[in-house]
């Protein structure tokens, strides 16, 4: 029975997750244990040591996921590539509403970036200066009457 890649990977990256607190141990713990017996050390190495291999294969499996992503995504691009060109195209109508879209999506970014900017420096401003109706001998509101 074949598992698909999807799925492998999710077990991969779920197994990997829950070794992390699988033991339920702190480092301070685990160096205290690992100190009195060296058979435990010896372990604890052991057990380091599957984590960094497990970690390993999830890395490199969705490293190999991505590449494989990327060639198909670049294969089919060749393929619409060259079967377009054996058609008549309007090219101008296409190129302008290709540069539209990533004008637009450009605009967007520089947009959403000078309004997080002008936030923090309004919140900056804010929280230095105090409110205008508020005096210097205002500081202390509490037990004065």
């Amino acid at each position: 029975m074949a598992r698909s890649m999807r799925q492998r990977l999710g077990e991969l990256l779920l197994t990997y997750a829950q070794g992390a607190n699988q033991a339920g141990f702190t480092d301070e713990e685990l160096k205290a244990q690992a100190s009195q017996n060296a058979d435990h050390t010896e372990h604890l190495i052991d057990i380091e040591n599957a984590r960094a291999r497990a970690k390993f294969k999830v890395v490199a499996l969705v490293l190999v996921a991505a590449l494989v992503a990327l060639a198909l995504i670049l294969g089919a691009a060749l393929f619409v590539i060259q079967a377009v060109g054996k058609l008549e195209v309007p090219w101008a109508r296409i190129g302008f509403a290709a540069l539209s879209v990533v004008g637009a999506a450009i605009t967007t970014g520089i947009s959403w970036w000078a309004k997080r900017v002008w936030t923090r420096r309004r919140d900056r401003l804010t929280s230095e200066n105090p409110p205008s109706g508020r005096t210097e001998d205002d500081h202390n509101p509490v037990g004065t009457q």
